[in-house]
């Protein structure tokens, strides 16, 4: 028989000369970029039980975690409240957008003791002046939420630039958002980490609807497949508390969904009264401000605070394994209020030069690897 010739006959000695093993072989980490197209994308993973939630991300889900009269109470208070919180507008690619939910902030107050850091902040840019004060149903939800946070705190590892005083964590801002219907929702972002610092830990419960809350890796931990995303199911009185490396390794998002099952409180508004449906999710997130992150920010030329955010990409902390030590950077976030337009501030975070903390690995004298600090 004549002997292959052209391109089939260099398909075939290829074939004959390499070795059949190469192909389980990974690609190795500096190839990632240019496989990347070639890896083919997953569709949302489910998470639909606490197991599955604390297996696949750096969050805790516990469910029913209210007092059932006292969620309810809590529910009707926010949906009634809802009505006057504004949707908040900014600026995003040189054009003016509105926030399809409604959003507001609490604050504890300054006589309980706790250390209120947010008589003033600032969110997408604006400057929020005297934000209102937790009402007493917020307070009796704190009081169940707070051992759960700490509880919880001590099951998971530790991170050397979290917060090393005392206490470890506390509820001292509440941030509410309300979702009305099927439609509203809020993209993929990370949280700003201005006045939380690294390594922060937020409470989220849920009220009413039902809504998915979803997670998307910003970069794969391996090699051979694409960021991963998960979605996990948020019912009514459930809390969602999101761990260190949530905000540095995801991205999280509240989608719009095609059908939404209404949510009939199991208590009536008033003795003796009936209940009726609703189509509203509230979200209130309890956030610690650290003393060592509030009034400290750097201004920027705009003359408005800078913000925190974490080097989700790991381009200046190298891979984005979970031992090594993340990169933080201050950036102007102006532009969201200036007609897209900002001053382009950027720089670094050093916590020491900075003077913060006191952080944990002062408190444990290890900063990585039980490396001496």
């Amino acid at each position: 028989m004549a002997p292959k010739e052209g391109k089939g006959a260099a398909r075939a000695e290829a074939s004959a000369t390499s070795p059949r093993i190469s192909i389980l072989s990974s690609p190795s980490w500096s190839s990632r970029i240019g496989t990347r197209r070639s890896l083919a994308r997953l569709r949302p993973l489910t998470l639909a039980t606490p197991e599955l939630v604390k297996l696949h991300t750096p969050t805790t889900l516990r469910t029913g975690v209210l007092p059932s009269e006292l969620a309810c109470r809590l529910f009707y208070y926010m949906a009634g409240d809802a009505k006057f919180w504004p949707r908040n507008t900014y600026y995003l690619f040189d054009k003016l957008v509105t926030s399809p939910h409604r959003t507001t902030f609490f604050v504890r107050s300054l006589q309980e003791g706790r250390g209120n850091s947010a008589d003033m902040t600032s969110y997408n840019g604006k400057v929020v002046h005297e934000p209102k004060e937790f009402p007493w149903l917020l307070e009796e939800a704190c009081r169940v939420i707070e051992p759960i946070v700490l509880e919880e705190m001590q099951k998971r590892r530790r991170y050397p630039l979290e917060w090393g005083g005392h206490p470890a964590w506390t509820a001292s801002v509440a941030a509410v958002n309300c979702y009305e219907g099927m439609k509203e929702g809020v993209g993929y972002h990370a949280d700003a980490l201005t006045y939380l610092g690294p390594h922060c830990t937020i409470a989220s419960l849920s009220l009413g609807c039902e809504r998915r809350f979803r997670l998307r890796e910003t970069l794969s931990p391996d090699p051979v497949r694409e960021p991963r995303t998960f979605d996990i199911p948020l019912p009514h009185n459930s809390l969602l508390i999101m761990h260190p490396l949530t905000q540095e390794r995801f991205k999280h998002s509240i989608p719009p969904q095609t059908r939404l099952d209404v949510f009939r409180p199991p208590l009536p508004a008033l003795p003796g009264g009936d209940t009726r449906a609703y189509n509203q999710r509230i979200n209130i997130t309890f956030r610690f401000y650290r003393p060592d992150f509030c009034d400290l920010a750097p201004n920027c030329a705009c003359g408005l605070p800078a913000i925190l955010r974490p080097d989700l990409k790991g381009k200046y902390a190298g891979r984005m394994d979970p031992d090594d030590e993340y990169q933080y950077f201050w950036q102007c976030d102006a532009g969201k209020v200036n007609e897209g337009k900002g001053c382009g501030l950027w720089q670094l975070m050093d916590w020491k030069a900075e003077k913060r903390g006191p952080m944990l690995c002062e408190e444990t004298r290890t900063c990585r690897n039980d490396a001496p600090c």
